[in-house]
């Protein structure tokens, strides 16, 4: 059985001040083309992946799940059926003939690049909130095999395991580190090390939908991180919590690093919003936030914000709004539609509440 280890709060001082066929001819085709295929197993190490099972002590059992990929010498498995649940190894197939030595990535989606012995794989910087486990593509891993069938994978990322208590509803927790730190984005790996390619100084986690709390937060970030970070807490009614933070060690790969919980209590406030004025294709939204602050207005078409319909800026300052409290006019809406309405303070980097917005009916009245 898998496990990922948990290290002492004092580790991680936080909160202190892959498809291809080989066809075959045949005579006037008379017979279709051959298709080979390739099974390998893969497995995992004694200390780490794929869905985390129920925390046993110190340890979290780790296991591979249905729908998981891998990508061997740059080609995606199938998808692994339900069979794989809670299995420490699992058989995938390929479709063409693979050859060892295998160079092998999970998830198969993170790889962008490969040439013989050597690829490119992606950390995502937005990683999905899933409860009581990471995001399944953000958790990468790497092996390399030339047995015939086989292929051990081990982890490329640490996890940073955040709990929070309170009584808010979570929208998404930030992590920043130095400008030069590399949390997340794309790394080139010979598949006994990495090297940043093209990265970025921060990790966010974002959910769906708004998660109550208390609750707990996975981020897969590069193994090797150390140093200050900055965590960012922000609530779907517009609360903000920031806390800074030491990572003393190096952060080790498929090990979970968790501190002590941090009891969430806001500290500021994005604009808090409300709608008026609401026709079959308009809506007027207002706030109270200073006029001279820029801000942008986004519309989605779902409660968790993911699907955006469209987005406005406004600068900071602007002459429409001199001596006034700001308030903008949304157009061009359909009729008897809801909406999700979310004013984003871009001069604090504050969200605001979100707002359902519902458009009336059209009606044709005659005269």
């Amino acid at each position: 059985m898998k496990k990922i280890t948990l290290l002492s709060a004092a580790v991680l001082c936080i909160f202190a001040a892959f498809s291809c066929s080989k066809e075959f001819d045949r005579p006037d085709d008379i017979l279709p083309a051959l298709t080979k295929t390739t099974t390998i197993t893969a497995s995992l190490p004694d200390d780490t992946k794929t869905a985390l099972g129920v925390k046993e002590g110190t340890s979290w059992p780790n296991y591979w799940k249905t729908g998981d990929q891998i990508s061997v010498n740059g080609v995606a498995s199938q998808a692994l059926d339900s069979e794989a649940d809670g299995k420490a190894s699992a058989t995938f197939t390929f479709t063409g003939d693979i050859s060892t030595p295998y160079y092998a990535v999970y998830p198969a989606s993170a790889v962008t690049g490969y040439s013989t012995g050597s690829a490119t794989v992606t950390i995502p910087a937005t990683q999905n909130y899933v409860a009581g486990t990471y995001d399944p593509d953000a958790f990468l891993m790497v092996g390399t095999s030339n047995t015939v069938g086989s292929v051990a994978l081990d982890p490329f990322v640490s996890l940073i395991h955040l709990s929070l208590s309170g009584s808010a509803n979570i929208s998404k927790v930030r992590i920043s580190g130095a400008v030069d730190a590399a949390l997340s984005g794309s790394f080139t790996t010979d598949f006994s090390g990495c090297t940043p390619a093209t990265v970025s100084n921060q990790v966010e986690l974002a959910a769906s939908s708004p998660v109550a709390l208390p609750a707990e937060f996975f981020f897969c970030v590069p193994s090797g991180l150390s140093g200050a970070i900055k965590v960012e807490i922000y609530d779907a009614d517009g609360g903000y919590m920031s806390k800074n933070a030491t990572i003393k060690h190096a952060l080790t790969a498929g090990q979970a690093y968790s501190p002590a919980t941090l009891a969430y209590a806001a500290t500021a406030h994005g604009p808090s919003i409300s709608a008026d004025g609401i026709t079959s294709s308009t809506a007027i939204i207002s706030w109270a936030d200073p006029n001279t602050e820029a801000f942008t207005i986004s519309v989605y078409s779902d409660s968790g914000c993911s699907t955006l319909v469209n987005s406005y800026s406004v600068d900071a300052g602007n002459a429409c709004w001199d001596g006034t409290d700001p308030r903008f006019c949304i157009s061009g809406l359909a009729a008897g539609t809801t909406y999700y309405v979310k004013v984003t303070n871009d001069t604090k980097g504050l969200d605001s509440n979100i707002l359902p917005v519902t458009t009336s009916a059209f009606t044709i009245v005659e005269v």
